[in-house]
């Protein structure tokens, strides 16, 4: 029998005459439906959605992962459950096929994703025309970076900029990339520069990946590690600060996925700094500043187990240029993001 059908039969008034009649027994139709249709005519009535929610199921089936996808939108496990959840509560069913591996979308969950992913890509464009109005972003280019980049390539490609187009006007936001990719989604910056292992796989966001870098762990030069053997055991034994992008890349070489050094930050001169003057070891991308301390006997890299080096992948920081697909560019935006890339593949950059 048709959907429409069988409504009809279970909720029709048999006084057509008495309001009250009417409101009482469509209430009492309603309750007595099977559950399945009361969630269905419910639905059909009351469904809506937060779009915070639909970003959260966005993440999810671009992660895979609630734990991936929760950190790719700043928000705890037990939050992002709950929101996926609640968008669940909204349509009435289950989204998510949790049982199985790889997280797959269930029927309604697919169908709601391709809607999804066009809502939050015209929100997303949406914001950023509304702040081009506001911001009279249309002759600034705001863009975002992570400390590293903003004191090596970034200077010399916005000096490139001015060089070629004198009346440009840019705007540089130094943070993290939690709080970039904030900025990005509320439409404040164009891109910004950063690890890219938080985004890659989402498909809410165009990547242009720069040159892949080294990064070591390394210590002061009197530190008490080197009078032993440099293995992992031993590193364990003493503070690690490290930046931001290689945290999970230090807990795979340590093989302690659960590993919290004493120093987390995004800012690798920051991590020297502290190494320099404590016991703690480094582990950062290899920066000029660091290889200057190596040669001036200041500072002294650990001793690379034959595993570590055989795990050439595990062994570099991806970074690369990240903004929001379907968002209209600035006019100057492709000329700064190819000046960027010129002099992050120059033989003098950090690697």
């Amino acid at each position: 029998m048709p959907l429409k059908s069988m409504l009809h039969m279970h909720i029709s008034p048999r006084n057509k005459n008495c309001a009250r009649c009417n409101k009482t027994l469509f209430e009492v139709k309603i309750r007595s439906m099977p559950a399945q249709l009361r969630m269905i005519y419910r639905g059909m009535h009351t469904m809506h959605f937060e779009l915070r929610n639909l970003r959260h199921f966005v993440a999810l089936m671009s992660h895979r992962s609630f734990v991936l996808a929760a950190h790719s939108v700043n928000l705890s496990q037990p939050a992002f459950s709950r929101s996926i959840q609640a968008l669940e509560h909204q349509v009435g069913c289950e989204l998510v096929q949790r049982e199985k591996k790889g997280l797959p979308p269930t029927r309604q969950g697919q169908v709601l994703l391709d809607y999804a992913n066009e809502i939050v890509s015209k929100s997303n464009e949406l914001a950023f025309r509304i702040s081009a109005f506001n911001n009279n972003s249309q002759s600034v280019l705001s863009f975002g970076s992570g400390p590293v980049a903003a004191a090596s390539i970034v200077p010399k490609a916005i000096a490139k900029l001015l060089e070629i187009h004198p009346h440009a006007k840019t705007k540089l936001t130094v943070g993290d990339w939690s709080e970039l990719s904030l900025r990005l989604g509320r439409g404040e910056i164009d891109f910004f520069i950063s690890n890219t292992l938080y985004f890659e796989g989402d498909n809410n966001y165009q990547i242009t990946h720069l040159e892949a870098r080294k990064w070591c762990l390394y210590a002061s030069v009197d530190h008490p590690i080197f009078l032993g053997e440099c293995i992992k055991e031993n590193i364990l034994k003493y503070p690690v600060a490290c930046t931001v992008g290689v945290k999970e890349l230090l807990a795979n070489y340590l093989s302690k996925p659960d590993h919290i050094p004493s120093l987390i930050c995004e800012n690798g001169y920051s991590v020297m700094d502290v190494v320099l003057n404590s016991k703690a070891i480094g582990c950062s991308a290899l920066l000029p500043a660091i290889e200057e301390g190596i040669c001036s006997n200041k500072l002294l890299k650990l001793i690379e187990p034959s595993d570590f080096r055989s795990q050439q992948q595990d062994r570099k920081i991806f970074n690369g240029i990240i903004s929001l697909k379907g968002t209209p560019a600035h006019p100057f935006r492709e000329s700064l993001i190819g000046f960027l890339k010129e002099y992050d593949q120059a033989p003098n950059c950090v690697r």
